[in-house]
C-alpha cells in the first residue's frame, strides 16, 4: 500500500465547442457528446470534487470564453469551476467569475503576455488563477509548451514555462499531456514528477486516463488533482446503465443528449481500429480505489 501526505482530488474535464460537450483524441478530432450542464449536474450528483470547462475553440477562434455554457454549468453544480480558453485580458476574467466561475486558467495570452498573470494574480488573488499547459512530447525527448489548444507551437521549454508560471503567481497548474490526450493509454508520470519536482504549488494532471490503475499512478507522482475525460463521459453515457443521463432511446438518437455513434467510437476509434482501451469508470470506483491505495481522497458514498 503507497501514502501520500495530501488529498488528491478527482476532477471531471468538460472539454467545450460551442454549445456542446466534446472529446477529441489529442485534442483534435472532437465528437460532439452531449450539454456541458447535463453531464456537470450528473457528476456533481456522483461527488466529483471539481470540475474543469474547457473552451477548446476560443483561443484558436480568438474569440471571448462561452460565458453562457459558462453560466449553465456553474447553476447545476455546487463544486468549485476552473474555465479555461479565451482569456486575454482582466475583464475576460472577471467576466468568467460573474458567469459562475471560481477559478480562471490561462495558456495562450499567458504565452503572448506573461505579464497578464501578474496583473491578474495581483488583481484577483493566486488562488484564482490558473496556469494551463498542453505539453507536448517531441521525439521523446523535448517537452514543448504548444498554445490555441494544441494547434500552435513555441519555442517554450515545458518545465521552464511552469516555473516561469509558478513565478508569476499563478495558484495551481493544470499539466496536460496533448500526446496522450483521449487515448487511454495513462498519464505523463515523467511530466507530472518532474513538474511536482521543480515547482512548489498544486498540479492538476490532465490527458491520458483509461482504466482505474492511472489515476493511483499519477498520483504518486505528486499531484494535488486527477483531471479526467473520457472514462467518465462513456460510462455516464451508456444507456441502460444504473449511472447514465436520463435521456430517453429517441433523444440520444436525435442527439438531444448525446451523439451516439460515440459508444462505438470509443470501441473501434478511427479507421474502425480498436485503437482506443478506456474503461469506463464511475467516480466512486475511482475514488475507492485510490483510498484502498493509501490515497487521501473524499470518499463517494453514493451507489
Amino acid at each position: 500500500m503507497v501514502t501520500c501526505e495530501k488529498s488528491v482530488r478527482v476532477i471531471a474535464r468538460l472539454d467545450v465547442k460551442g454549445p456542446n460537450l466534446i472529446k477529441g483524441l489529442q485534442l483534435e478530432g472532437h465528437r460532439v457528446l452531449g450539454h456541458p450542464a447535463e453531464f456537470a449536474r450528473t457528476y456533481f450528483e456522483h461527488d466529483i470534487d471539481e470540475i474543469v470547462l474547457v473552451d477548446n475553440v476560443a483561443s484558436l477562434y480568438e474569440r471571448p470564453l462561452n460565458l453562457e455554457v459558462v453560466r449553465d454549468v456553474a447553476e447545476t453544480i455546487f463544486v468549485p469551476l476552473t474555465v479555461v480558453g479565451g482569456i486575454t485580458c482582466l475583464d475576460d476574467i472577471e467576466s468568467a467569475f460573474r458567469a459562475g466561475a471560481d477559478r480562471v486558467g490561462i495558456n495562450t495570452s499567458a504565452v503572448s503576455n506573461p505579464q497578464l498573470i501578474a496583473e491578474a494574480v495581483s488583481v484577483f488573488g493566486s488562488q484564482s488563477i490558473v496556469g494551463s499547459v498542453d505539453c507536448f512530447l517531441r521525439n521523446d525527448r523535448e517537452y514543448e509548451v504548444w498554445t490555441k489548444c494544441g494547434h500552435e507551437v513555441t519555442n517554450l521549454n515545458a518545465f521552464d514555462w511552469c516555473k516561469r508560471l509558478e513565478e508569476l503567481g499563478v495558484g495551481e497548474l493544470i499539466v496536460t499531456s496533448i500526446n496522450n490526450d483521449g487515448l487511454g493509454r495513462g498519464f505523463d508520470i515523467g511530466l507530472l514528477g518532474k513538474v511536482c519536482l521543480q515547482t512548489g504549488i498544486p498540479v492538476v494532471a490532465s490527458g491520458g486516463a483509461g482504466k482505474i490503475e492511472d489515476f493511483v499512478d499519477a498520483s504518486l507522482t505528486g499531484v494535488s488533482g486527477i483531471a479526467a475525460g473520457s472514462v467518465f463521459h462513456y460510462k455516464y453515457v451508456t444507456p441502460n446503465d444504473s449511472v447514465t443521463l436520463n435521456f430517453s432511446e429517441s433523444d440520444l438518437r436525435l442527439g438531444k443528449g448525446v451523439d451516439t455513434g460515440n459508444t462505438e467510437f470509443i470501441n473501434y476509434g478511427y479507421g474502425r481500429n480498436r485503437a482506443l482501451t478506456v474503461q469506463p469508470l464511475t467516480i466512486k470506483s475511482v475514488k475507492d480505489a485510490m483510498y484502498n491505495s493509501g490515497i487521501p481522497v473524499r470518499r463517494s458514498y453514493v451507489r
